[in-house]
């Protein structure tokens, strides 16, 4: 499923940004 991986880097990508 191609949303789930969209939904996965969503919610990671904050926290790679913002530490």
């Amino acid at each position: 499923p191609q949303k789930q991986y969209a939904d996965a880097v969503i919610e990671v990508l904050p926290t790679q940004l913002i530490p």
